[in-house]
């Protein structure tokens, strides 16, 4: 290879933040291992102090012509010891897996970072989990299932048996 040609591909590569997808999967299965550690043990925890769901769209009927022109999809708001947790839920087009947008408030501190991890419902297999950013807002892409989600505040919280079918 030319040198000329090196350094173009060298640019080409430093012009992409993203990093190499097989460089992404072997971090991620190294981690698998402390992350799912992590989370269980934050489950530990959460199993003692369970959010109250206080609404959930899909038990309610709509008033008609009320939801005309709004997104597909539910919401759900669980709280616990004066913390919320909001979440909108629409199944993927053309899939049987949901995207779920949330937010945390009333989180300790003025930044609301913490986790949220989606367990399969009554035991502690963790499917995926997700972050919030400082504002508290985070999303994940979640397959149809039966979870238990846990928020990784202090102290932590779960909301069990949230459906997604």
């Amino acid at each position: 290879m030319r040198e000329h040609e090196l350094e173009q591909r060298l640019g080409e590569a430093l012009s992409d933040p993203a990093p190499p997808p097989r460089a992404v999967a072997r971090v991620r299965s190294m981690m698998a291992g402390p992350v799912a550690s992590a989370w269980a043990s934050i489950l530990e925890r959460a199993r003692a102090l369970h959010a109250t769901i206080l609404l959930d769209t899909r038990a309610h009927p709509a008033l008609v012509g009320f939801r005309a022109g709004v997104s597909e999809g539910f919401d759900v708001l669980a709280a616990s010891e004066g913390r919320e947790l909001f979440l909108h839920i629409r199944q993927r087009p053309g899939s049987a897996g949901f995207t779920v947008k949330g937010k945390v408030e009333g989180a300790p501190g003025a930044a609301g970072v913490c986790g949220i991890a989606f367990f399969e419902a009554g035991s502690a297999s963790l499917v995926c989990d997700a972050h919030t950013d400082r504002e508290g807002e985070f999303g994940a892409e979640v397959p149809a299932g039966r979870y238990d989600l846990a928020v990784g505040l202090d102290p932590p919280f779960l909301v069990p048996g949230l459906a997604l079918e």
